[in-house]
């Protein structure tokens, strides 16, 4: 037995599937921007994410960091 579907129907299905795998794997972003280059930076983010994880967010774990 073949199911009928529309155009409607896949893109809604598609939409579902999509916005399951976000809410999924949808994790808290922090972005820290730097004028210095990331070698220069190092012990300055070193320290920021030791902070963090001192407060309960380990980077990788409970949020994303992306340095810029």
């Amino acid at each position: 037995m073949r199911l009928p579907l529309d155009r409607r129907t896949v893109l809604g299905l598609a939409a579902a599937v999509a916005a399951s795998r976000a809410s999924a794997q949808a994790m808290p972003t922090i972005g820290v921007l730097s004028p210095f280059a990331p070698p220069a930076a190092a012990e300055w983010h070193r320290a920021f994410e030791q902070g963090l994880r001192e407060l309960g967010w380990a980077p990788g774990s409970r949020l994303r960091l992306e340095y810029r």
